[in-house]
């Protein structure tokens, strides 16, 4: 991980490497002016089959350049095959969390949706996902918790297959092979804090390679969503497919109906 300062226009701080050697920074966000970000280590794993775990850690600053655990003496919230992981706060403080675990462990593959009490932060308990939110992004809307991430076309949806009988690493392969060659959207689901499951609302203009959401706040009840896609015009492609081929950054408007802005 690097950091630039912007010092004005066309004018950028020489990058320097921050935290520890070897991590993706994910999310980056500001809540109530306190700046946080996820980043993870080991995600090498997910590829060439590592046995060794992937850690999740998550981070605050005062200064932009040096980073420090949320709860101090604990930076990792997650250890195991996730990997891509956001938050968001409840009002009472509590958290709720989703992450891409892709490279699968005791809860299986797919992904996990965690939460935290308000007075134990850095104790993250998740349940298992068996579809797979990639590049996933959460937000709210008011007292709602919304999830944005890649959706898989297939008549289930999940990731993980259920071949429980097989080695981890045979798993791993043939769940990521069936996931390359199936179609995708960017989609917006809805999370149940109480219930800790997600639940489909709609599919954003997308198709092939597609979903590596940005959001911009733009009223009460309407965003920007920013996002890349294949083209939308074409035919469905399967990601694998999409991935060979171009791709456009769409803008795209969310707006909530009125009766959910109350």
């Amino acid at each position: 991980m690097m950091v630039s300062q912007y010092l004005g226009p066309g004018n950028w701080s020489t990058p320097k490497w921050f935290y520890h050697p070897g991590f993706i920074p994910w999310r980056t966000k500001a809540i109530d002016d306190v700046p946080y970000l996820i980043a993870y280590v080991g995600g090498e794993n997910i590829y060439n089959f590592k046995p060794a775990p992937i850690e999740v850690h998550w981070l605050t600053t005062q200064d932009g350049i040096n980073w420090e655990p949320v709860v101090p003496g604990k930076p990792v919230v997650l250890s195991g095959g996730c990997s891509e992981t956001d938050f968001v706060f409840l009002d009472d403080g509590s958290l709720i969390a989703a992450c891409r675990n892709e490279a699968g462990d005791e809860l299986g593959w797919g992904s996990k949706i965690c939460t935290a009490s308000a007075s134990d932060l850095g104790k993250w308990e998740c349940v298992a996902d068996p579809k797979k939110y990639d590049s996933l992004l959460m937000f709210r809307h008011n007292s709602d918790v919304y999830l944005i991430g890649r959706r898989n076309l297939t008549r289930t949806g999940n990731y993980d297959l259920g071949f429980d009988r097989l080695p981890k690493t045979m798993q791993t392969l043939i769940y990521q092979l069936h996931y390359w060659v199936n179609p995708k959207r960017c989609s917006l689901w809805k999370v149940d804090p109480d219930k800790l499951d997600v639940h489909f609302v709609l599919d954003f203009p997308s198709s092939g390679d597609t979903c590596f959401p940005g959001i911009v706040a733009q009223s009460d009840n309407s965003y920007f969503v920013y996002n890349y896609t294949s083209p939308v015009e074409q035919e469905d492609l399967s990601w694998v497919k999409g991935q060979l081929g171009p791709t456009m950054i769409y803008r795209i408007l969310l707006k909530f109906p009125d009766h959910l802005s109350q």
